[in-house]
């Protein structure tokens, strides 16, 4: 079986079983994540134009997953599409040959691109292709993808769903690129791996679908200005004019194909608002330490004044407190919630203005208890952080869809929010915060149960909405800083 997909699969059985894995992440440079800084809709900051925003990236193996080998047809749902987005869907085959895309049918007219442009196929990786829709229909939740042959070994779809820049009407596919608007690169055995080389004519959304062997598993190994999505995908959003180098990323050895689209507006070049203030994403560390009362977590070296946001998904009723020894933390309130079905617990603390060269903090919990932590570290350009928001709320069983924390009457011109989710099971990704990917998981997942992510520059303070393969009572929280 291909590799990335025998990653979802064993997520997937992961979550069934209420196991994930560990990881402690390593530091990045902030420019890596310019685009993604532009992707939310915000206000105030340099004149220009809300550029592109990735909506949802989800596999077929996430909810529904239709796709069986031995068939050549695939449905799998999808969250809800949005009003006047675009989308692309990419499948991955196990076939070796004379496999391809044939068809894309639901959410309108799907283009499926020529077979020299995005299909590849080798006896390593299997066959990969593509298509895209510039105008998807709204409130579409399922997709049927059809190959040529019967699929063997593997079969999955992905689709991936962008708003347009703000003041668009329309996409295209964007034909300035160096294989109209696409292409595909295979290396047999890489450890510096490189995606797809594209030569653009506007300010494009460009996905590249991550089809590798020993793929990333860092929240942030994809080389600027391209930014790890929650599927391991290098997304570019807002994109310069012209040549983009081929992202690259580092693993262990062994194959790696990937597959390209470039989407267009009818734009053309703009300008994407610099929002004032400008939050940056510095830093995120996953763990999951085992039963402690006193954890300590190693986190690479903060930055003064930043943000440092600390959320604690617990099979228990624990509240927590933190310490770097230094700063003062303050506990969330309206957003530490215990499931009550469950006595399961999500929390969260914060410190606002953080002391530079700190490389541990230590998280106390009310019991002993095996948590999984998430600990962001965020900055800005000018001014200080406030609190701007905070709530949680139960779900009971009502689907495997369902919304995050609504938080309303956020003051700030644009804000960083943080939404999580304590869900049995766990919850494997959500619309919207599509950042980041921890390493050895998938879609946001802190570790265990608890399901966490960031949104950027946001004024809106919008719930996401999750996607499990539990349906159980659940929690959801939200807070926002300005």
């Amino acid at each position: 079986m291909n590799s990335r997909i025998l990653r979802l699969c064993v997520m997937i059985f992961a979550l069934l079983i209420f196991g994930a894995t560990s990881s402690l992440l390593a530091p990045v440079a902030q420019a890596q994540f310019v685009s993604f800084t532009q992707a939310a809709q915000h206000h105030g900051g340099s004149a220009g134009i809300a550029g592109w925003q990735q909506l949802q990236d989800t596999p077929s193996v996430v909810i529904q997953g239709g796709c069986t080998t031995g068939t050549t047809t695939c449905q799998f749902q999808v969250i809800s599409t949005t009003a006047g987005s675009a989308g692309m869907i990419f499948v991955a085959v196990g076939n070796s040959s004379s496999a391809h895309l044939s068809s894309v049918s639901g959410g309108g007219t799907w283009t499926v691109l020529p077979s020299s442009e995005c299909n590849s196929s080798n006896a390593t990786a299997g066959t990969v292709d593509c298509a895209y829709n510039p105008a998807i229909t709204t409130g579409t939740t399922s997709f049927t993808t059809t190959v040529s042959a019967s699929a063997t070994g593997f079969y999955a779809a992905e689709l991936f769903e962008y708003a347009l820049p703000a003041g668009a009407t329309s996409a295209s596919l964007d034909e300035g690129c160096s294989t109209s608007g696409c292409g595909t690169n295979f290396t047999s055995s890489c450890t510096t791996c490189s995606g797809v080389a594209l030569t653009t004519t506007a300010t494009d959304v460009i996905a590249q679908f991550n089809d590798c062997g020993p793929a990333a598993t860092g929240w942030n190994d994809f080389s600027a200005p391209y930014f790890t999505d929650i599927f391991t995908n290098a997304i570019d959003l807002n994109s310069v004019v012209g040549s983009i180098s081929a992202p690259t990323y580092t693993q262990s050895t062994g194959y790696c194909l990937f597959a390209a689209i470039a989407l267009k507006s009818n734009l053309g070049t703009f300008t994407p608002i610099t929002p004032s203030p400008n939050f940056a994403l510095v830093n995120y560390t996953q763990v999951t330490p085992g039963a402690c009362t006193s954890c300590v977590v190693t986190i690479p070296s903060t930055g003064s004044g930043n943000l440092l946001y600390i959320i604690d998904s617990n099979p228990g009723a624990a509240t927590i407190t933190a310490s770097d020894g230094t700063d003062t933390f303050t506990p969330c309130v309206a957003a530490n919630i215990i499931i009550t079905a469950t006595n399961d617990s999500l929390t969260c603390v914060y410190t606002d203005s953080l002391t530079a060269a700190k490389t541990s903090v230590t998280v106390m919990q009310s019991a002993s208890t095996a948590p999984s932590i998430g600990i962001y570290e965020v900055s800005r350009n000018t001014g200080t952080f406030a609190i701007d928001g905070q709530n949680a709320s139960q779900r009971t069983v009502t689907g495997q869809i369902f919304n995050g924390q609504t938080l309303t009457g956020l003051t700030g011109s644009n804000d960083v929010c943080f939404q999580g989710t304590y869900n049995p099971g766990a919850a494997i990704g959500p619309s919207l915060y599509m950042q980041p990917r921890p390493g050895g998981n998938l879609g946001g997942v802190t570790g265990g149960e608890g399901s966490a992510a960031i949104r950027l520059n946001d004024a809106s303070g919008t719930a996401p909405v999750w996607i499990t393969n539990q349906n159980v009572a659940s929690a959801v929280n939200g807070v926002c800083f300005k």
